[in-house]
């Protein structure tokens, strides 16, 4: 089936988009599920942003995670920038998604 759920195919649930400075640490983090900061395979969106010579081996998911805070300034509304938007569903978290300029991705600008 190609297309969105009418009301006959089943519930259509409404998304809202906010900027992520306007959301919660938590609710950020909620999107990446269970697996959370301690799991050492959690990039934190920071795979590409990684810069000359660092690895995820010399950046633990904790620094990768203060990062992405920084970044994206949650929770702080008066924030002049984030890098990008959080999905939200049925009052749940469910989507993330960076929109930035690509010069500010660290590993296109090493290639």
């Amino acid at each position: 089936m190609n297309g969105p759920l009418t009301p006959a195919q089943g519930p259509v649930l409404e998304v809202i988009i906010r900027p992520a400075n306007q959301v919660e640490w938590e609710d950020l983090q909620q999107v990446f599920g269970v697996r959370g900061i301690g799991a050492s395979c959690q990039c934190q969106c920071q795979r590409y942003k990684l810069q000359p010579k660092e690895s995820f081996a010399s950046q633990p998911a904790e620094v990768r995670a203060g990062r992405l805070r920084v970044q994206t300034g949650c929770g702080d509304s008066g924030s002049a920038a984030t890098s990008g938007i959080v999905a939200f569903q049925a009052g749940e978290s469910v989507l993330t998604s960076w929109v930035e300029p690509c010069r500010s991705i660290g590993s296109t600008v090493r290639r």
